[in-house]
């Protein structure tokens, strides 16, 4: 056939800020100042869609470059000089409203506007923003409703959209299977993408702490792990003896007295042996179980309180989740010395005193015990991530109200590789738009790597889920700086390389575009011509 050059199965590919902006520095070391806050940018997000109409997308802007060719889907009216582009699922032929949340979600991150007010669940009260708040938005829906609904023939069919319109930023919190490249629909997608100089941003998938576990290698990607910020909805475990230990919950009742109850095990807490009438009931993480799921089944059989406690899997990572009792979630240490304290006593004793949002005072970054390692098993001689940024707890924007009945607003926390992604995109948008020269996207890569920082506040360095030392194949480079990132200097461009040595020259041969039904190019052709579709997933972490 005249044109063609290769088919390949299509399949479905899994999706993988009060604090983060302050966190990073951006006002305080003026990286704002220096980049204009990203304006003339445009960062294009490849998820499940957006809703146009959140505070988060409705900043007054200039008019977006003349060079811009995208459209609005919605209707003309429905996009504005902020979000300038929305387009729905090509092949399910869906219009890119967000019903998830995951879209909307981290495009606020990316460069979501200023807005007073955000919380969820009245906490992390502040002001919401995204790292890049002047870029311009334009948002393509490539993933259903569901956590593993994207086709990816509909992510090739978005990246062809993405560099036809003429984003400069892709950014992409979904993750496959790690293969070889030249089957790999986001590292096909995103080759050409950064041939037409966009700086593209993926997610490094949720399947940590096991080496090896990492999505998206192609070493032309920009692949994000995530890590933890100084900032936690503390909920603190005071034991009758005498010990406290700090976990987190999203629900935090602050009515709930502080008066010593009766402590007892449950272990999975799916069913009880014992009475726990009244009684603070101690719960192990486990598998495949949701762990609000766990608050409820406490709940229904009498439980006045629990505590979850990680198994040595999840290590010191907490998860900020809307328990549907008063509850706290700790450690793997803190919940083997609650055990001890249980199994010692004839009369053990606990409360969970809330205490709200604290940030600042000496902090170390940690690894996210989810986020996937490398070393890449597509390549193993390049490391794996590249680096990593904010993704555990994150406050953006959310498509419906969340929240009590009383006190609903349209943010959630959620964590998740897909949230340390639009942190990096956002950065990489503002050294674009502080260095409109540097191109191509490899040295935007090489100022965001070559300026990482490894050292926590109190000079020790990050540290992975268990408070060992983090290893390259953990944070890769280390952690965004957007600061030292404006003012990189020695920067490197390997794409020619690259695509000498990764890319078979014969996918990628000039003169081969053909378009195939709407918006269909290129890249779209490889994969739908196989008829068959598979499943990948989004990069948030599911609540279990």
């Amino acid at each position: 056939m005249d044109g063609f050059l290769a088919a390949y199965p299509d399949e479905l590919i899994p999706l993988q800020t009060t604090h983060s902006p302050k966190y990073l520095g951006l006002q305080r070391t003026g990286v704002w100042n220096e980049s204009n806050y990203g304006e003339g940018v445009i960062i294009g997000v490849l998820d499940t869609g957006i809703n146009p109409d959140h505070p988060s997308f409705g900043c007054d802007l200039p008019p977006p470059p003349s060079s811009w060719k995208g459209q609005c889907e919605f209707g003309p009216d429905r996009c504005n000089n902020k979000l300038i582009g929305l387009t729905g699922e090509i092949y399910l032929g869906t219009a890119p409203f967000d019903i998830n949340g995951h879209g909307t979600h981290v495009t606020s991150i990316a460069a979501g506007c200023f807005v007073d007010g955000a919380a969820s669940y009245g906490n992390a009260q502040g002001t919401a923003v995204g790292m890049a708040p002047r870029a311009y938005l334009s948002v393509y829906k490539v993933c259903g409703s569901g956590p593993k609904d994207c086709l990816s023939t509909d992510i090739l069919a978005g990246l062809d959209a993405a560099i036809n319109d003429g984003v400069h930023i892709a950014s992409l919190s979904i993750a496959g299977p790690s293969r070889n490249f030249s089957i790999d629909p986001i590292a096909i997608g995103a080759f050409k993408a950064v041939e037409k100089g966009i700086f593209v941003g993926c997610a490094a998938g949720n399947n940590g702490p096991s080496p090896g576990t990492l999505s998206n290698q192609a070493p032309w990607l920009v692949v994000v792990g995530a890590s933890t910020m100084d900032r936690s909805i503390r909920a603190t475990v005071r034991l009758g003896n005498g010990l406290e230990f700090d976990g987190e919950s999203l629900y935090q009742p602050f009515s709930f007295p502080p008066t010593q109850r009766g402590l007892v095990t449950g272990g999975s807490c799916l069913n009880f042996s014992i009475n726990v009438e009244g009684k603070v009931v101690l719960c192990d993480i486990t598998p495949h179980v949701w762990r609000v799921d766990q608050s409820l089944l406490v709940r229904n059989a009498g439980g006045a309180a629990m505590i979850l406690a990680n198994s040595a899997r999840e290590g010191n990572t907490t998860i900020t989740d809307a328990h549907v009792l008063p509850a706290s979630h700790v450690s793997f240490y803190a919940g083997l010395v609650i055990k001890q304290y249980i199994a010692s006593s004839s009369s053990a004793t606990a409360t969970i005193v809330f205490k709200g949002a604290v940030t600042g005072g000496p902090f170390t970054p940690a690894m996210a015990y989810f986020s996937s390692r490398g070393p890449s098993t597509a390549s193993p001689g390049i490391l794996k991530p590249d680096i990593v940024a904010p993704g555990v707890n994150i406050l953006a924007a959310w498509p419906t109200p969340v929240g009590s009945p009383d006190d609903q607003l349209s943010f959630n926390i959620i964590s998740g590789t897909s949230m340390a992604t639009p942190h990096v995109s956002g950065v990489a948008a503002l050294i674009k738009s502080a260095h409109p020269t540097w191109s191509p996207p490899a040295i935007i890569k090489s100022a965001l790597m070559t300026s990482t920082y490894i050292w926590g506040t109190i000079k020790n360095r990050i540290t992975n889920h268990v408070g060992m030392q983090a290893t390259g194949f953990d944070m890769g480079a280390g952690e965004v700086d957007p600061y030292w990132a404006l003012k990189a200097s020695g920067l490197q461009n390997h794409l020619k390389r690259l695509h000498r040595i990764f890319v078979r020259p014969w996918i990628y041969r000039s003169g081969d575009r053909h378009n195939h039904g709407r918006r269909r190019g290129l890249l779209v052709s490889y994969f739908y011509q196989g008829g068959r579709a598979e499943l990948s997933h989004l990069s948030d972490l599911p609540d279990r």
